[in-house]
């Protein structure tokens, strides 16, 4: 039986509504782990989480059961 293996890297980047700053520096740690959870659920591993006041990023791995918007949609 073959099979298919392969990884892909996703760079996703998102900003606050008009770029506002709205992610306070003492929320951050906990708004990236929660985002991490949301990543692990999805079976799309976070390898980097993080962010400034008005934009955050995250560099993640692609699940193979999962699409992409779904992954998108619920970060």
């Amino acid at each position: 039986m073959s099979q298919s293996l392969f990884k892909i890297w996703i760079h996703l980047v998102y900003s606050t509504k008009q770029r506002q700053t709205w992610i306070p520096v003492e929320v951050r740690e906990r708004l990236w782990a929660y985002q991490a959870r949301i990543f692990a659920t999805w079976e799309s591993p976070a390898l980097i989480l993080g962010g400034v006041d008005d934009h955050a990023l995250a560099l993640f791995s692609l699940s193979k059961t999962q699409p992409l918007r779904k992954i998108v949609g619920e970060v």
